[in-house]
Formats: structure tokens, C-alpha cells, sequence
């Protein structure tokens, strides 16, 4: 099975949280005079409100008080929404843990309003867990449709055929499928009808189960080589590495160092990837006080001795969150597009974190689809045809559309954008963080 993301379900999958919603529902239903039996029950699971509505409506007929119990439901419902008494289900956190060591991405796909499903996700410990978010309120078409996992493929760029949902209920195992999508159904309420089996690629008794199942699987890919061999490159080349502070690049990169640097409301700065140090000796000219590290030992070394008194450590960029914020601003330059999107997105996470109120992040990433590892820098690369031969080397890149990065934007605001014009092209984001939810 080749699965570079796992797609989650939120109620009934994830969260014990379906017999909560059933009793909400039959008391309201009660309190207005209808009975809400369990089998009506088990056909509202896993649908957004408008199909859930025409469900009742079907069932009840037009003089239903759809309103007034939708009001009430929710009054109900605001009891255990966002509550941390809300169980998590058998072997979700283990599931989870062996992801993240596979360096698998992943999501949550939920007929729950965005709201909502935030804050339950951050009230039980899960929210920082997951990359991508994608909520019934986001789309025309709830599930069976298959709308709410292809927005949640997109926003991880991953291709769907790529992707693995895991489900309780046959209205999300049918647009798992819909959406040409591997899908386990792990039933909780809903016993797996014979359409559901036959449509799944597995059914399991818990995320437990899932876990054993995935953790015997040898074929789950898995990029944990790429930063070591990515490094390797860049310990090699570290010497003839200044070749790329070509005039033409300086400029470039001292212009938007310039521009980070106005948006500051403080001097502290972090720089992730710092490489032979160019951007924090610069930065360190405008009066920042600046952080350093790297992964490349050759090129750290490089950077000491061009600048004995800065502060230079060697650290992962998978490790930023160890770094002792808070930060005025990172300053992330020709690094980040060396994690895959699954990393990105965490690392995203990570630097909303260390920076203060109102702190600066600024980024640059390439334009295109995919991640891979590739041997040979492109034609536009800085330095011309002696640096593109001298270093060459095996080095990993993901690559992004303009979506696929505004979507692990929040809590930021964009404070400019730009075109990156040096090298093979891409983008340049300068973000403010707001404050909002993570």
C-alpha cells in the first residue's frame, strides 16, 4: 500500500463523541414532541447540516421545527463541544505516534463546522497533530461526496491516490472512494453495510488495530533519508558554496532582509537554514540580534569563521520548536522547500509558536508540483554554469502552488507577497502573526 497521507475523520473516528450528539438530538427531538429513534440516528452521522436537514425533513415531513431543534441540538451540544472530557478513541495516539515516525502526513476531514471542530480538536490535545484541517463548512458538497477529502489532498499536496482515510461511517467511506482514495473504515455506531465492505480496503476494530495493520506494512512510504542525504550534499559543496552570493543575488536577498526588517517591532531574530551565514551577518548589520543554526556542519564552520562573534548551533529544521523563542522575527531563506510538505506544515506551526505578538515570518519557497530529490541545480540557478557543475549533489525539494502554501498560513496574515525571481522561480511571503488559532 503507498500512502504518503493518512486523512482522519473526526467524530466517532477519532473522538468518542457520536453517543453525545445522539442524546443532544433525541432530546430535542423529544422536548418538540417526535422521536427520534437510534436507526434515524445512524443515517444523520458522518452528513454536514444540509443533508443532515433533509434527512429529518424526509422522515418528519415540511412542519418539522427545523430551526427551533437545530437551536436547541446546539444549545445541547455547546455542553461537551470543545470540552477536554471528550474521550479519544482506543489507539489514536499510537496511530498517530507511528505516522509521525514514517514521516506519513496528516489531516482531518470533518463534516463538523470549522469552529467547532478546532477547538474540540484543541481542547482533547490534537490540533498540533495534524497539518491540514478541512471542515464541512468549507465545501458545497458534504460527504458521500467527495469534495471534503480531495480540499484536504489539496491543502496537503498530496495526490489523492496517495492518500489513505480512515472512517467510521458509510457516508465517508463512500467519498473516500469517491474521491479515488485507499479507505479503512474502523464502524463505531454504524455497523459496515455490505456496499461498505465491499468499497473499503479494509475494516478494522479500532485505530489500534489500524496501527498493528500499518506498522507491518513495508510499503508505507516513508522520506526519512531525505534531509541526512540533502545535508551530505551540502557538506560536500560547502566550500565552492559562495559562488551563488553572485551581485545580482545579494541584492536580491539583501532587499528582502531590508523589508523584513521594517515590519520588526523587535531586534530578536532567528534564522533557520542559515547555511555559510550570509543572511545573519547582514541582518546582524541592520542592529538585529540574531540566532543561528544549521544541519551542515561544513557550512556552519564557513560561517564562524566569517563571523566569529555570531551565534551559530547545529540543529534539524524538523527541530525548530527547541529553539528559545520568542522571537521578533525568522528570517527562512533556501530552507524550508528541504522538508516535505508533511514537515512544512509543522514547521509552519512550530515558528507561530516562537514568535512574539505581531512577530515577523518571512519565507521562500519553489513553484511547482511534488516533492523529489534531484541531482542537478536548475538552468536559472545562481552562479551560472560554474556553480551548476561544481554543485552538483543529491538534494530534496518540495514544490508548491500558491494554494497549497496559503492554507498553512493560519494565524499569520500576509503582511507583502512577491514573485521569487532568482533561480528556477517561486514565491516570497512576509507574514505577520495575528494571533488567531494555530
Amino acid at each position: 500500500m503507498h500512502v504518503s497521507a493518512v486523512i482522519f475523520d473526526m467524530d466517532g473516528l477519532m473522538l468518542d463523541t457520536e453517543p453525545l450528539y445522539r442524546a443532544a438530538c433525541q432530546q430535542a427531538a423529544t422536548e418538540f414532541g417526535y422521536t427520534l429513534s437510534d436507526a434515524i440516528h445512524l443515517r444523520l452521522i458522518g452528513r454536514n447540516i444540509a443533508d443532515g436537514q433533509q434527512v429529518l425533513l424526509d422522515e418528519f415531513g415540511s412542519d418539522f421545527p427545523m430551526d427551533a431543534f437545530r437551536d436547541r441540538c446546539q444549545t445541547l451540544e455547546a455542553a461537551f463541544e470543545g470540552s477536554s472530557m471528550v474521550p479519544k478513541k482506543y489507539g489514536l495516539d499510537e496511530l498517530l505516534d507511528l505516522l509521525d515516525s514514517r514521516n506519513i502526513a496528516k489531516a482531518v476531514a470533518t463534516s463538523t463546522r470549522r469552529k467547532i471542530a478546532v477547538a474540540q480538536l484543541a481542547a482533547t490535545g490534537l490540533l498540533d497533530r495534524f497539518e491540514v484541517i478541512a471542515t464541512g463548512d468549507e465545501v458545497t458538497n458534504g460527504k458521500p461526496a467527495p469534495d471534503l477529502f480531495l480540499l484536504a489532498a489539496r491543502r496537503l499536496g498530496i495526490d489523492p491516490g496517495a492518500c489513505l482515510v480512515l472512517e467510521d461511517a458509510e457516508p465517508g467511506v463512500i467519498a473516500a472512494h469517491r474521491a479515488g482514495m485507499q479507505v479503512f473504515m474502523v464502524p463505531d455506531l454504524q455497523a459496515p453495510s455490505a456496499e461498505t465492505e465491499r468499497l473499503a480496503n479494509g475494516t478494522f476494530r479500532s485505530l489500534e488495530a489500524v496501527a498493528r495493520h500499518l506498522e507491518l506494512d513495508s510499503t508505507m512510504q516513508s522520506s526519512a533519508d531525505h534531509v541526512p542525504q540533502t545535508i551530505a550534499t551540502y557538506n560536500l559543496i560547502a566550500p565552492d558554496y559562495k559562488l551563488t552570493a553572485t551581485p545580482e543575488m545579494r541584492a536580491w536577498e539583501r532587499d528582502s532582509m531590508r523589508r523584513f526588517a521594517g515590519y520588526l517591532a523587535g531586534m530578536r531574530v532567528l534564522v533557520p537554514g542559515c547555511g555559510d551565514g550570509r543572511d545573519s551577518r547582514f541582518l546582524a548589520s541592520l542592529g538585529m540580534k540574531v540566532t543561528s543554526f544549521d544541519l551542515s556542519e561544513s557550512m556552519l564552520k564557513i560561517a564562524a569563521v566569517q563571523d566569529p562573534n555570531g551565534s551559530y548551533t547545529l540543529m534539524d529544521l524538523r527541530d525548530i520548536a527547541r529553539s528559545d523563542g520568542p522571537y521578533d522575527g525568522i528570517f527562512a531563506s533556501g530552507c524550508l522547500y528541504h522538508l516535505t510538505k508533511a514537515e512544512f506544515a509543522r514547521c509552519v506551526r512550530s515558528c507561530r509558536k516562537l514568535l512574539s505578538p505581531a512577530g515577523v515570518f518571512y519565507l521562500n519557497m519553489k513553484k511547482g508540483q511534488g516533492e523529489r530529490f534531484e541531482e542537478k541545480p536548475g538552468q536559472r540557478y545562481p552562479g551560472g554554469p560554474e556553480a551548476i557543475e561544481r554543485l552538483q549533489g543529491k538534494r530534496f525539494y518540495a514544490y508548491y502552488q500558491r494554494e497549497e502554501l496559503l492554507s498553512t498560513f493560519e494565524g499569520f496574515d500576509i503582511l507583502h507577497e512577491q514573485e521569487l525571481i532568482p533561480g528556477d522561480g517561486g514565491f516570497e511571503f512576509w507574514l505577520r502573526s495575528s494571533g488567531g488559532a494555530v
